[in-house]
């Protein structure tokens, strides 16, 4: 993907930092053996 304005740039950097966010709060709640389910149920 090629960012080719100001606007495309900002979009990104949000959703970078919405992911970013998403993998922390993941890290909280992930142990060795739990499955993707059991960590979003």
């Amino acid at each position: 993907m090629s960012i080719t304005n100001e606007s495309e740039y900002i979009g990104m950097h949000k959703v970078s930092e919405a992911v970013v966010y998403t993998l922390k709060e993941m890290m909280n709640y992930a142990q060795p053996g739990i499955t993707t389910k059991e960590m979003i149920s």
